[in-house]
């Protein structure tokens, strides 16, 4: 998280980064939710990743717990806070199943009303499908 910026930077760029305890506590509660037997494929999304804080978080907790091969797509609309997730996702051996986007999320599935089917359905034309979505 880059601590560097004042409160009127953050208030000005709508950017709010989760905490640590705070994205361990989410996605303790979240993989914790799955039940005891998890295996397959598992894809993640987080639409305004940020830092990356939530999905290293998220990653931890699965790789703790479940025998699940990971996919994960992030959005955010800035570049410096892609380079930030990828970095810290960098050593988790998630080659190829990472898909990091400089994008604001809305825009890349449509209108809202159409939010849920864009994500959940099965022949998505959004951002793609997911089983879960992690945010703060």
């Amino acid at each position: 998280m880059d601590r560097t910026r004042t409160a009127s930077q953050r208030k000005a760029e709508g950017a709010h980064y989760t905490p640590p305890a705070l994205a361990d506590f989410v996605a303790d509660n979240i993989v914790g939710a799955l039940g005891p037997e998890l295996s397959g494929e598992l894809k993640v999304l987080d639409p305004a990743c940020g830092d990356g804080s939530l999905l290293v978080s998220l990653v931890s907790a699965v790789r703790k717990r479940r025998r699940a091969k990971l996919f994960v797509e992030g959005f955010d609309i800035s570049a410096e806070a892609i380079e930030r997730t990828q970095a810290a996702l960098a050593g988790f051996g998630l080659n190829g199943r990472v898909v990091l986007r400089v994008e604001d999320f809305l825009d890349a599935v449509g209108p809202a009303w159409t939010l849920q089917e864009n994500l959940f359905a099965e022949q998505s034309k959004g951002a793609g499908t997911f089983d879960m979505v992690i945010a703060n």
